[in-house]
């Protein structure tokens, strides 16, 4: 298993090479040619918290991407999030990858800080 830092992923991909993986995917999507993609949205109240979860199949791989997030100090404040996407091989059943990154989203300002 290979363990991805948020800094490992931005050295092994450029933005445009994403762009275009994505471009293929929807078009894969849109064809048929992959199953439909999973979708989960889970929230609560209080306090205040929420998670994505994504998955999707090609071929023999299976991507699944949970993000969570959370406003400890209320949602004028910062919101803190936390990415995951693991990377599955079907034929074996083994985990091949995993990717994790987290930080905050300061409010209003549409940056980000880890």
């Amino acid at each position: 298993m290979l363990i991805l830092t948020e800094h490992d992923i931005e050295s092994l991909i450029r933005p445009a090479e994403a762009i275009a993986a994505a471009t293929a995917a929807y078009r894969l999507h849109a064809d048929g040619g992959v199953p439909p993609p999973v979708r989960a949205d889970l929230a609560r109240e209080q306090p205040k918290a929420g998670c994505l979860m994504l998955a999707g199949m090609l071929g023999s791989d299976l991507l699944v991407k949970s993000n969570v997030h959370a406003y400890p100090g209320g949602t004028d404040k910062a919101r803190l999030w936390g990415g995951m996407i693991a990377l599955w091989d079907l034929r074996t059943a083994r985990l091949r990858a995993v990717g994790i990154a987290s930080g905050a989203a300061l409010r209003g300002s549409g940056r980000t800080s880890e």
